[in-house]
């Protein structure tokens, strides 16, 4: 092996390491779906397990799973193992079945047995509403939200589960919040001014999440070296890169 091959298997080797590990529980909803797997794949420093109830292997695209290049579990001692070793557990497709087994404590498939385990191990978890949510735009136009008394029981339920710690968001804001959580975001609430940064000798990850302010390009001087981190980073963010000369 060559040195340049070396070098390539330690910095696989390494960024397999640093990659946040993500439990993602998908049920068979289909309300701003592309959406969600879209914000799911734009970060390569995340590595996906994946539990799929019965109704989502039929109803969610083949090519969205394959698109995000996740572990599929069909095991509940798996399962249970991955949940122990998530650093987030994600529900990016939460049905109004789903929503309303778990909150009665049912857990009767291994997507329902799953999320009871991790609201008991108190896992940190994120769930996407748009699929049951009476107040979205998608099941308003559906007509699935006339009828007051269900719509009150679904936010009931939605309440249930915010209080055992579950965090709800829209698709929309599902990238953002995976972000915030594992610090990828560069832009802090304090400070939102766009910055210009100028950088020599070696660039890692920890130099660029230690600026204040939204970074939008990356003045690299000639001969610097980045770290593959901060490479991965920078496409992720899509932050510009321009080199400059050294001056004499």
């Amino acid at each position: 092996m060559d040195i340049e091959e070396l070098i390539k298997s330690i910095a696989i080797e390494v960024l397999s390491k640093m990659k946040r590990r993500v439990l993602l529980f998908i049920t068979g909803g289909s309300v701003n779906i592309k959406e969600v797997f879209i914000a799911l794949r734009e970060n390569s420093m995340i590595q996906y397990s994946i539990v799929m109830s019965d109704a989502a292997l039929n109803v969610i695209p083949k090519e969205y799973i394959e698109s995000i290049d996740g572990k599929l579990i069909n095991e509940k001692s798996e399962m249970t193992k991955e949940i122990s070793k998530a650093d987030l557990i994600v529900i990016p497709v939460l049905t109004r079945n789903t929503l309303s087994k778990i909150s009665n404590g049912i857990s009767d498939n291994l997507v329902t047995l799953g999320i009871s385990e991790a609201i008991m191990m108190n896992k940190k978890i994120v769930a996407v509403k748009d699929s049951f949510d009476p107040n979205n735009s998608v099941n308003i136009y559906l007509g699935y939200t006339r009828n007051k008394a269900y719509n009150e029981m679904l936010l009931k339920y939605l309440k249930v589960l915010e209080d055992m710690g579950i965090e709800f968001v829209n698709a929309e804001q599902l990238k953002d919040k995976i972000n915030d959580f594992f610090n990828f975001n560069i832009e802090t609430k304090k400070n939102n001014k766009v910055v210009k940064k100028i950088f020599s000798g070696v660039l890692t990850l920890e130099d660029i999440l230690c600026i204040e302010g939204k970074l939008e390009e990356l003045c690299i001087k000639k001969g610097t070296t980045i770290s593959p981190l901060a490479l991965d980073y920078v496409s992720n963010n899509k932050i510009k890169i321009c080199y400059v000369e050294e001056k004499e």
